[in-house]
């Protein structure tokens, strides 16, 4: 699909070629949102979170493992995308590093498949490529974990 064409969001930026998180095969692609005014508001509060939004990509269109997720105070379920990064960018955005040892890049969508969290979360020690907790459907503070619905 060349660039600009698909559907459009006032106020959002469009992520291509997610993985659609109903496709049992992997390979049915869909959208996600990320909202500008929130992405400017993280450049200012936290370069290192906003520059690694290119690795929040990543995750969402190669992901590891996918859960339903419900974010505390939402009224529908949404997903959590996670997978086991080499390399995380630096607060400079220049220039790469390896994660802390011992997590899961983990990137949090409500229902509308709008991004609303990103970054580094501990793995689950029975399961290194899930943030921990998510298996038992606990992962607490973001909120609570359902079933896994698609692993690599």
């Amino acid at each position: 699909m060349a660039a600009g064409d698909g559907p459009k969001r006032n106020g959002y930026s469009r992520i291509d070629e997610v993985q659609d998180p109903g496709d049992q095969t992997g390979k049915r692609r869909t959208y996600a949102w990320v909202s500008v005014s929130e992405l400017r508001q993280t450049f200012i509060l936290s370069p290192w979170r906003a520059n690694n939004l290119r690795s929040a990509v990543l995750v969402l269109e190669n992901p590891d493992r996918i859960f339903k997720h419900i974010r505390l105070g939402a009224e529908e379920p949404g997903w959590c995308y996670c997978r086991v990064l080499g390399q995380v960018w630096n607060e400079d955005g220049a220039s790469q590093r390896p994660p802390r040892k011992g997590t899961v890049f983990s990137v949090y969508l409500n229902a509308t498949m709008t991004v609303f969290e990103w970054g580094q979360d501990e793995a689950d020690p029975m399961d290194p490529k899930s943030p921990k907790g998510a298996r038992d459907g606990l992962g607490e503070p973001r909120g609570r974990f359902g079933e896994l619905v698609w692993e690599r």
